[in-house]
């Protein structure tokens, strides 16, 4: 099974990589564990974060490269 890797991507701030990866079991299921995770992210920052909020979560196949960039923004009205 392949290692996906999900960095996370905001505007104003460095890149945080992931060096550890997760082993899954295709490309469909790395996405559905990118959305869970740029949820989770936008749900802690709608509490922490000042608005308007943006994040990326980048998908990353091991030996293939980027499958995936997911965005969430926040503006000062509400998630989107």
């Amino acid at each position: 099974m392949p290692r996906y890797f999900f960095h996370l991507i905001h505007p104003t701030r460095d890149p945080v990589r992931d060096e550890e990866g997760l082993t899954l079991e295709d490309d469909a299921a790395a996405k559905r564990e990118g959305m869970i995770s740029l949820g989770e992210l936008m749900k802690e920052a709608s509490s922490s974060e000042p608005m308007p909020f943006c994040v990326s979560v980048q998908i990353v196949r091991e030996s293939v490269g980027i499958i995936e960039l997911l965005t969430g923004h926040i503006s000062e009205q509400g998630q989107s």
